[in-house]
């Protein structure tokens, strides 16, 4: 199975397109009677640009470039459940994930222009995810050149996955609402830390129409009971999947409080424009997340516990 580099959300997330320099929108709608205040960035117009490692195969998006020159690394940790609408049917899959990366600030990812993309990362030691431990695997990007797309080796990565259809690494079982424990080997010395991943987030799609023409699109979500929700946050990250390329890419990230449900008029998804057919990607996640230091050389870490829920239906408009 290929994984690429995650991008902080995101699950988090979440390394971008950078079609624009990701302006930040502030939108006012009407939701079940209140002002509800969305804050929404467009990641790509659209993909011609060059790219790195929008979507891994759960669909978690790479974290912001602005954001990533500031990390020296990440640990994400999430439990995921993947809804494919297709065919009037609908097919539910349930994964748990752990990755974790450390960048070489020494070795920058470029463009064949020279636009900075990301670091190469490297192995520090070994990782012990409650008592399962983590595999050191290389990274795989995914550029475009030429509107034709390859692959190329960017370091290593830890790396842990478990689903109905696969498990990578023994002992790796992660549970909604409960702490996790992350232990860090290296030579002399033992680093532990802990977060908690929040409660089961579970995600639906209602499609409105005027006349047959797409009006609206509301978005709803289980509220959080309190539980280990600390924020209080939903992200919300809409994507593509383009069958032909089996490619797929983040296009709009949205914030909001966990207030259970958003509405998005059709004027949200005018900047959607591929020229293939495509699948919508919708991930609806909350997250804990934790600043942590390692050393001196790895002193801005972000630790991340999440709850996703992906739907991917057909393009609806």
């Amino acid at each position: 199975m290929k994984k690429h580099i995650y991008i902080l959300a995101f699950l988090a997330s979440l390394i971008s397109f950078a079609c624009q320099e990701n302006p930040l929108i502030k939108l006012e709608d009407d939701v079940s009677g209140n002002v509800t205040k969305l804050e929404i960035e467009y990641l790509a117009a659209n993909q011609e640009n060059n790219l790195i490692d929008g979507f891994d195969s759960t669909y978690i998006v790479s974290t912001s470039k602005n954001q990533l020159r500031d990390l020296d690394g990440y640990i994400y940790v999430a439990k995921i459940v993947k809804e494919n609408k297709r065919f009037g049917n609908t097919i539910k899959n349930s994964i748990d994930l752990f990755e974790a990366e450390f960048f070489d600030k020494n070795r920058e990812i470029l463009t064949p222009e020279g636009n900075f993309l990301g670091y190469f990362s490297i192995p520090i030691g070994e990782f012990l995810i409650d008592n399962a431990k983590a595999i050191l695997t290389g990274k795989i990007i995914k550029l475009r050149r030429n509107n034709q797309m390859y692959e190329a080796k960017a370091g290593a990565r830890y790396f842990l996955y478990k689903s109905p259809f696969l498990q990578i690494g023994e002992n790796f079982q992660l549970a909604y609402n409960s702490p996790i424990y992350v232990k860090v080997l290296r030579p002399n010395h033992i680093n532990e830390f802990i977060n908690f991943i929040p409660e089961e987030i579970n995600g639906e799609l209602k499609i409105n129409y005027n006349l047959k023409e797409f009006e609206s699109l509301e978005i709803s979500w289980n509220k959080s009971l309190g539980g280990s929700n600390l924020r209080g946050k939903v992200e919300i990250v809409i994507g593509v999947f383009i069958e032909k390329t089996n490619s797929a890419f983040p296009i709009i990230r949205i914030r909001t409080d966990d207030i259970g449900t958003i509405k998005l008029p059709a004027k949200i998804f005018e900047n959607i424009r591929i020229n293939e057919n495509f699948d919508l990607i919708f991930l609806i996640s909350k997250k804990n997340v934790k600043k942590i230091s390692l050393n001196n050389n790895f002193q801005n870490i972000d630790f991340i516990a999440a709850s996703v829920y992906s739907i991917k239906v057909k393009k609806f408009y």
